[in-house]
């Protein structure tokens, strides 16, 4: 390894140490998500390992923009880390389990932002605020979720039927009924499809307009996606006297083949989209006047000559 490597590569090894050492010292937070991480019956935050493996990605892709930012101690990063420790304390020690874990990944920006300075702490803003998507305290939108879904169902019933008569999360159809619980709520597909419009925006280095649209946009479409899924199962087992295999077996990944359809389509529509717009730019032809704004300019002037026939 070279020594310029070595350069590059030593704010890298350097964060991850700090990580592994807030990591320690605050590992009630860490604990609960290996915990959530590993629970295939619950499944909702499974997805967190591949989160932490995107965040470590996106690290390592900026270790040269890291090697090249200043450092520089902050007090007011430092001012917010005591403040946020103490939150952090007072919080585990009261049991509010979904405030410190919450907390966690705010506190190790702040160790970083503190120890390194801002520039470094605005490369990290992205990885932190990533990781979030693998913080369980989302399960706190279950409920109305929950009541979300049977609220959407109730109106695709009355337009389509079949008559049902709708008490709580129960949905009695006139075969059968059917209990819409936390796990329909679409939390998880929620999650994941944030996940995913944040990655891409974050790979394709969109303005923060346009990937607020695409994150409002995928939380949409798998909301829809999961009503879709409980609403064909409600159907199902009308049609079928409750024997369809999405009734008597499991339903579970036919949410997925939905929701990865849809989201596909979306994200390749705008890829195309913006894709289709670049190859259809007209060059314009280069008038006397801004032949003289183009005078001292190289750039402008072997544009105008690549666009010419």
């Amino acid at each position: 390894m070279t020594g310029l490597s070595r350069t590059r590569l030593a704010p890298l090894w350097t964060l991850l140490a700090l990580a592994l050492l807030v990591t320690l010292v605050y590992w009630p937070s860490p604990a609960v998500y290996c915990e959530q991480w590993l629970d295939f019956v619950n499944i909702t935050y499974t997805h967190g390992w591949l989160v932490l493996a995107v965040c470590v990605a996106v690290l390592v892709r900026s270790r040269r923009e890291m090697a090249a930012a200043p450092v520089q101690f902050s007090p007011p990063a430092l001012f917010g880390l005591a403040g946020c420790i103490l939150a952090w304390l007072v919080c585990y020690r009261a049991s509010i389990q979904d405030l410190h874990i919450t907390l966690f990944p705010l506190i190790f920006w702040l160790a970083v932002t503190a120890t390194f300075g801002l520039r470094t702490g605005l490369l990290l803003t992205f990885p932190v605020a990533f990781f979030y998507l693998a913080v369980p305290s989302w399960s706190q939108l279950g409920n109305s979720l929950q009541e979300l879904t049977v609220f959407a169902l109730r109106g695709f019933f009355w337009l389509t039927g079949p008559e049902v008569l709708i008490f709580g999360e129960t949905i009695h159809i006139p075969n059968g009924s059917f209990v819409i619980e936390e796990g329909c709520s679409g939390l998880h597909f929620m999650i994941v499809g944030l996940a995913v419009a944040a990655l891409h925006g974050e790979l394709r280095r969109d303005p923060w307009r346009v990937r607020i649209a695409q994150l409002a946009l995928m939380a949409s479409l798998a909301l829809l996606a999961n009503w879709v899924r409980v609403y064909t199962v409600i159907e199902a087992g009308y049609l079928t006297d409750m024997r369809s295999y999405l009734v008597s077996v499991s339903h579970y990944w036919f949410g997925w083949c939905l929701r990865w359809h849809w989201c596909f389509f979306s994200l390749s529509r705008r890829s195309t989209g913006r894709a289709s717009r670049l190859t259809n730019r007209r060059c314009h032809p280069l008038t006397p006047a801004r032949l003289r704004r183009s005078r001292g300019s190289p750039p402008r002037l072997w544009c105008w000559w690549r666009c010419q026939p």
